[in-house]
């Protein structure tokens, strides 16, 4: 049922499956990156994945991953590869896929991960709850890239060496409080009245999978003329597979009214989506209790952006192979700067 959905090539259409499959996975947390899967955090207490920070996830029961990632683009979205490797391999690593995927002709779960000299090293996984991973705590390593892994909406001022900027998380466009947007780009404006002397504003939307469409419109008319300060001279914006749905929306907004420069990786889904209004409902089969979401309206997206109306045909509709929208300039996460503590967008904008 899901390789059906998924074939319908819309992210915002999906099932979810009863509790009792989604309930147990790992306990550690992953990331996509120069096209494998690395570890990137474990839950507090299992201290055996601590060696493997960073590391390459091989295999899992001495399943390559090449071929566990098909069979996820499969059930996840077989045309657009980009996010079902980015954001796919993540929210569907767990055993109930696994055993779907083939790697269940063993009771337990043995992860292959590359060491320091590029060796296999089998761990052993436990499966727990998601309630345990919920509650516990995460441990990253200690040069961690913190704004690519510190979830939420939030702003700061940073150093490096003798660059400067504004840094402004922007991941969750689902709150119900408009005046907690109000208050980030209060806090962001402050920040850079309190800093004259720095030039350089930096939007992170690489974690921003949307939200709500009226919370974009309240940050266009409401919130967004407060970063538009004379001392800013260069407006950065992140993007990459996890920027979806209405996050797109918000990025035309920068673009449009910043004058903002995009920096990173293709975003997951193209400027203009299928969608659904706040009061869509999930049906529930009957007999298997599995929900099936299925997207009521469409989100036609700003064209006012630099560089989008090259993926639409001379008739206005958007060519059939277009699912993502470029960054001005192309910076993919490196694991060798991650391994450094370093963010390889912010390390290149610094240098400009």
């Amino acid at each position: 049922m899901a390789a059906i959905i998924a074939g319908m090539g819309d992210n915002h259409t999906f099932i979810e499956p009863p509790d009792e499959i989604s309930n147990d996975t790992f306990p550690f947390r992953t990331l996509y990156v120069d096209g494998n899967l690395y570890l990137i955090a474990y839950l507090e207490g299992y201290e055996q994945f601590e060696p493997y920070m960073y590391h390459q996830i091989a295999a899992v029961n001495e399943v390559d991953m090449t071929y566990i990632t098909k069979k996820l683009e499969s059930v996840y979205n077989p045309f657009n590869s980009w996010i079902s490797r980015t954001i796919g391999l993540s929210n569907f690593f767990l055993p109930a896929f696994l055993d779907w995927a083939g790697c269940d002709y063993r009771e337990d779960y043995t992860f292959q991960i590359l060491n320091d000299n590029r060796e296999l090293v089998s761990i052993e996984a436990p499966v727990v709850s998601r309630d345990e991973c919920l509650e516990g705590s995460w441990v990253y390593a200690d040069n961690r890239a913190s704004s690519l892994f510190i979830p939420g909406n939030w702003a700061e001022y940073r150093e490096e060496n003798e660059d400067s900027y504004i840094y402004m998380s922007l991941c969750d466009l689902s709150l119900s409080s408009k005046e907690s947007y109000q208050n980030l780009f209060l806090q962001a404006g402050t920040l850079i009245k309190e800093h004259p002397e720095c030039d350089i504003l930096i939007i992170d939307l690489r974690q921003n999978p949307g939200g709500y469409g009226d919370n974009v419109e309240y940050i266009a008319h409401r919130c967004v003329q407060l970063l538009n300060v004379p001392s800013i001279h260069k407006t950065y914006v992140l993007t990459g597979g996890s920027t979806a749905s209405f996050a797109i929306q918000l990025l035309a907004v920068f673009k449009r009214s910043l004058h903002a420069v995009t920096v990173g990786e293709p975003t997951g889904q193209f400027i203009s989506n299928f969608g659904y209004s706040p009061d869509r409902k999930a049906v529930a089969l009957p007999n298997s209790q599995i929900s099936v979401c299925i997207s009521d309206t469409w989100i036609n997206g700003d064209t006012n952006q630099t560089n989008i109306q090259k993926y639409y045909d001379s008739t206005g509709n958007p060519y059939e192979w277009e699912t993502t929208v470029l960054p001005d300039v192309y910076v993919p996460l490196d694991i060798e700067d991650l391994r450094e503590g370093k963010d390889s967008a912010i390390q290149w904008i610094l240098t400009q």
